[in-house]
């Protein structure tokens, strides 16, 4: 989960809203008590570079992009440490990308089992619904045809898509080979992480794999999953991370100069959040 408000421009209003969230609740079974590391200024704080993250696919505007920020984190007092391929290992972020589809999927599928139009959500009219087609559905019980009208007509493409998928990896067929792979994956980066957090305070990554769209281009779906990969390693480890808009010159095809913006984010360790956030600042 992760906090974003279309009138948080900066990081000061991020952090406000994030000290009037940051309580525990006992009776949310999720909610994990803070006890903040934080440090008042960067002196002395380490930050890693993992070369893990150093893929082939990022373009050379986001490998200048991440060298600009960490030589301005230095700047500002923070020691650069790099962390080697043997901390954190490139096949596990290679592999973080399916085992964070396969877990999201597989827990969009049991979360979203209440909603069957009875219980949760709204009650769907058959006044005006197609009717069901007796090929497809002529062996489902009136029970199992009011859970499909539902569903088909509340939740979009893309939810039904994950709820197959994970319906699938949960099934006596596949967990053991999907599900519970994933699981194994998970627990390995958390342990990498944890590892590498021994060694500094907090880790510099870029966002996405490449620069950001066009406003209006046509978006390639793979494509824009694969850019995932480099975020969903610190979903799938539970830290704490923000990202930035690092800003820097360059030149369109017309030798016409423009502004071009690369995220990058700060990853911290757990119940770190506040050194993310101090970092997160002094940055922008």
């Amino acid at each position: 989960a992760g906090q974003s408000d279309r009138d948080a421009t900066s990081i000061q209003k991020h952090e406000s809203y994030f000290q009037s969230s940051a309580w525990f609740d006992s009776h949310d079974q999720d909610a994990i008590a803070l006890q903040s590391k934080e440090k008042l200024i960067l002196n002395g704080v380490r930050i890693g570079i993992p070369s893990a993250f150093n893929v082939n696919e990022c373009p050379q505007s986001v490998h200048d992009a991440w060298q600009t920020t960490a030589t301005k984190l230095r700047k500002l007092g923070a020691k650069i440490v790099n962390i080697s391929s043997d901390v954190i290992r490139p096949e596990t972020v290679k592999n973080s990308l399916a085992a964070y589809y396969v877990i999201a999927c597989a827990e969009a599928s049991s979360n979203l089992m209440r909603y069957d139009g009875l219980r949760y959500g709204p009650t769907i009219s058959s006044d005006g619904e197609e009717e069901i087609k007796e090929s497809s559905q002529s062996s489902y019980t009136p029970l199992e045809q009011q859970y499909s009208k539902y569903r088909s007509s509340t939740f979009g493409l893309e939810v039904q898509r994950r709820i197959v998928c994970g319906t699938a990896v949960l099934s006596s067929d596949y967990k053991h080979t999907y599900y519970e792979a994933a699981s194994k994956l998970r627990a390995e980066m958390m342990k990498e992480f944890d590892e590498a957090f021994s060694l500094v305070d907090l880790i510099l990554v870029p966002t996405a794999v490449s620069l950001p769209p066009q406003f209006g281009a046509g978006n390639d779906s793979t494509e824009m999953l694969g850019n995932d990969v480099m975020t969903v390693p610190i979903s799938l480890a539970g830290l704490p991370a923000i990202s930035i808009p690092v800003y820097e010159n360059n030149f369109n095809d017309v030798g016409e100069q423009s502004p071009g913006v690369t995220g990058m984010q700060i990853i911290g360790a757990k119940s770190n959040d506040k050194l993310v956030l101090l970092c997160a600042t002094m940055v922008e």
